[in-house]
């Protein structure tokens, strides 16, 4: 039945939370971290609640995800920073150093090393360069109606708030 569907979910996310602890990642509040049992996250991490890391997601070691994050089938390297209420949805890469703040919704993307987007950015279809950084309300509009296309950012770019890379396209280094 759904009931016993969904008690038996809960055993599982209970067992992976346990496993987690014991192999010092810090979970703020087990009960209300939703974690899949593929799921791998490296030593001192630390998941506040409300979070759901799901699919094939690795994270590393020292990542800080804070509360209410939803990861899905991404690849966070060490010392990462997440949300509040961020989103990586399939196909994300997060290289070592990355902060993506609050509202932030990354997709099938690659930031390299001390990337930033700090709040309410979508990054979609794209290739970021070490330490470029994203200002508030900035956009990779990946999608022209038809089709999906990439975007490329080379390293130590900063694009400023409201900020529309209408992909694509290519911003050179610095």
């Amino acid at each position: 039945t759904r009931a016993e569907w969904a008690w038996a979910a809960a055993e599982f996310r209970r067992r992976t939370c346990d496993r987690l602890l014991a192999s010092v990642v810090a979970l703020v509040d087990p009960a209300n971290t939703y974690i899949d049992v593929d799921v791998e996250i490296g030593s001192d991490t630390v998941i506040e609640p409300g979070c759901v890391i799901k699919g094939t997601s690795v994270i590393g070691q020292a990542a800080h995800i804070k509360a209410n994050c939803t990861i899905d089938s991404s690849r966070i390297h060490d010392e990462v920073v997440i949300g509040p209420s961020a989103h990586l949805r399939p196909g994300t890469h997060l290289m070592e150093g990355v902060r993506i703040g609050n509202f932030v919704e990354v997709k099938n993307s690659v930031l390299g090393p001390g990337v930033k987007a700090d709040h309410l950015s979508y990054i979609g279809d794209a290739d970021v360069g070490a330490g470029s950084s994203f200002g508030c309300g900035s956009i990779v509009v990946n999608y022209d109606g038809i089709a999906k296309h990439r975007t490329t950012v080379g390293k130590g770019v900063f694009i400023g708030c409201n900020a529309n890379l209408i992909a694509p396209v290519n911003l050179e280094d610095r």
